[in-house]
Order: structure tokens, then sequence, then C-alpha cells
């Protein structure tokens, strides 16, 4: 008789149902084909190609005992036992544990695993949603880490001495690794706020002045700033400075078309301002600008007629027109020769619906009924998320039957 380990003793103190020792726990999804059985009893993995079978690093060989926790379809999860290794020419096989291969003995198993290149010395228990509805072969099996001492793994950048994960640097130049932390090395650039740095590969940092000046920032296509700008680089000719299209700064000089305003020292090359002058007037002056005088009014004859107001009187029409609505809506012609008001006595155009009372209708883009009926079953409504009553008769007698199984387990287990 051997001691009890402490895993097994922490086991039973949960209500923990421990199982023998597994060799090797799998750590990635089995391509296997799985057979459920008789309910799980003989349930067996088969592999769907041909080769050796390899769990975390290790070989098994028949009888060993293996935990399959990883499988993508988690029904398939559980401990196995290798039937046949597999080669070149055969898959390997594996068959459910003879003593965990009933549903009332999975949830709660508990395993250790004593080999394997990273998860040996770790400790395994299988749970399912529901210990009391479970079925082996039809809902998942989630097995999930309980303990292990061996189960610490030094990741990218870290070793491990013991159980002591130490944190590598490939410069301490770059990244410093104090005794209760990790900071990034200073580049000697005091804290601040910069307009021109420097970085290395990294994106640091490593130097940051703030220019003044042009040359400082080097850019070299820029015009200095002088006190007074008395030449533009490429623009010699008097005139307005603008851009043009190719982005170039060229002189323009500013003209008027038409007649009515006029512009002095269009060029800009004499002294003064680039003047726009208006030759507007209130007389009936031939190409001239229309102004009002000094009491705002117009003067005779520039405008033969009231800007504003309502006409005094109208002439109606010589031959009277017809006025009628179709389409969606009717009404029948009515004359108009403007010399009184017209009112369209209008309808609704007929769809061919029968008048009545509809539970399901159609309507066409202006919201009239096009189609109306009274469907009398679920499917006639449209309605697809409801059973209909042949369903929910099927439905509670499935539910009946369950229950009495159910009655039926409980009573045998009292």
């Amino acid at each position: 008789m051997h001691p009890a380990t402490k895993q097994y003793v922490d086991a039973v103190a949960v209500g923990l149902q421990t199982k023998p020792s597994v060799r090797v726990a799998t750590t990635a999804n089995l391509v296997a084909t799985y057979n459920n059985g008789a309910s799980g009893v003989n349930a067996t993995l088969t592999a769907t190609s041909n080769g050796a079978l390899v769990v975390d690093g290790k070989t098994p060989i028949v009888g060993d005992r293996i935990l399959v926790k990883d499988q993508t379809t988690k029904l398939q999860n559980g401990a196995y036992t290798v039937q046949q290794v597999g080669n070149p020419s055969t898959p390997y096989i594996l068959k459910r544990v003879e003593t965990i291969n009933e549903s009332s003995e999975v949830p709660g198993s508990y395993f250790y695993t004593y080999d394997g290149n990273t998860l040996k010395g770790t400790g395994w228990v299988i749970t399912v949603a529901d210990p009391i509805t479970f079925n082996i072969g039809t809902n998942d099996i989630d097995v999930n880490q309980f303990s292990g001492q061996g189960s610490m793994i030094a990741g990218n950048g870290l070793t491990l001495t013991g159980n002591t994960l130490n944190v590598n640097t490939a410069s301490a130049t770059r990244i410093v690794v104090n005794a209760d932390n990790i900071d990034l090395a200073t580049t000697g650039v005091t804290p601040g706020n910069y307009t021109k740095v420097v970085v290395d590969g990294y994106g640091r940092v490593t130097s940051a002045t703030n220019p003044t000046t042009l040359a400082g920032y080097g850019i070299n296509d820029g015009q200095p700033l002088n006190a007074n700008l008395t030449s533009l680089s490429g623009v010699a000719a008097p005139g307005v400075i603008v851009r043009d299209n190719s982005n170039n700064m060229v002189a323009k000089a500013v003209a008027v078309t038409g007649s009515g305003l006029s512009v002095t020292n269009s060029s800009g090359a004499a002294s003064g301002d680039i003047i726009i002058v208006s030759n507007a007037t209130n007389a009936n002056t031939a190409n001239a600008l229309v102004a009002r005088d000094a009491s705002g009014n117009f003067s005779a004859n520039t405008v033969t007629a009231n800007l504003t107001g309502n006409a005094s009187s109208a002439t109606i029409l010589a031959t009277a027109h017809d006025i009628s609505a179709s389409g969606d809506v009717n009404a029948s012609a009515v004359s108009f020769n403007g010399s009184s008001n017209v009112i369209l006595a209008t309808t609704l155009s007929e769809t061919g619906v029968v008048a009545g009372t509809y539970f399901k209708v159609t309507t066409d883009a202006k919201g009239r009924l096009t189609a109306g009926e009274n469907p009398t079953t679920v499917a006639g409504f449209g309605i697809t998320d409801a059973y209909t009553k042949t369903e929910s008769d099927a439905k509670i007698a499935e539910l009946e039957a369950k229950l009495n199984d159910l009655h039926l387990y409980i009573m045998s287990r009292l």
C-alpha cells in the first residue's frame, strides 16, 4: 500500500471521482473518427490517416491510458486506452476506458498525468453541463485543469528555472528588468514637447529639438520671411500673385468683362490699391448698371412695371382649358379660363379588392390595399417561430416520455 498523494486527497475533498492516472494528456485536437459504440461502451477514436500516435511529445504503447481533452467536437473528450499505436500502414485506435465509458461514470472524473513534455504532473477534472441528463456521445465533455506543479511553461522571451520565470532582453539599453517591474531604458532625451525628433529602429526618440528656421527643419522649398518681402523667387512681372493649376506662383492682372464695372491699377504696378469702379445710374442709360436714386426709386422708363405687389388687373384666358386627374386618384375634367376658382372632385381608383374584413393584406407603395385574405393556419400567416397544433402535441408527448424516463431513473437510484 502506498501513501495517498496530495492531489488524491484534494480531489476526494471536493467530491471528485479520482480515476487511475493517465500517461499523457493531449495538447491539440486529434484528427480521428469517433464511434460511440453502445452508448459509450466500446466507443473508439480511429485516426483518419495512417501513422504512429504522438501525444505531448510521447509515443504511447498499447495499453497506455490517454486523456483526450482538446477535441473540436467536445463529446469525443474523455479517457481512452491505446488499442493500436499506428504505423505507416495502419491508423492508431483508441477505446474509452472501461470504467469511464458510461454516462454516470464521466462527470467529476479526476485524472493525474505522469508523463509528457509539457503536461507531466498535472491534474485534470471532467465537467458536464448537467450531470443528471448527461448522455455520453451526445453531450459535450469539458476537461479543465485542477492542479499541477509541472504546468508552468516558459513562453517567448522567458526562461524557467525551477519555479522562477525570468524575463530576457536582447539589450539592456532598450528594456530594463528591475526587481519588481519592467521598464523602457532611457535614451537621454529630456521629457517634453518637440517639433523635430530622431527615432531609432525601435521607434524610440534618441534626440529632439525645436527648430525656428526653415533650414532647421531641412526645408529647402520655402520662402524665407523678411521684414519687407520685396521679391518672390521666380515671379518678375507686375500683377496680382496667384497660384496656377501647376502650383506655380505667377503674376496676373485683374480685368472685367462686360459693361458697368471698370478696374484701376489692374496690374498693381502703380502705387495705390487695385480699385473696382461701378458706373451704376438711376437714369435710363445704355450699357450701365441700374441703381435706385436717393429716394430709393427707379427713374421712369428704366423699369416699366412694379417690381413688388399685386397686379391691379389680369386678362382671362382666350381659350379655356380642361383640368382633370387620373391614375391612383381620378377626377372628372373641369373647364378653366382663369376667371374663377376650380375645384376637382377626386376619388381613389379601385384596386379590385372586394370590400370586407381581412386578417392578412397586401399593400402597394402608396399604402393601398391590393389583396386580402383570411388564413386559418400558422403557415398561412407566414409565422415561422411557432409550433402548429400537431407539432405542439408531438413535443408535449416527447416531453412526457422524457419526464417518465427521468422519474424511472430517479426511482432506480433511490
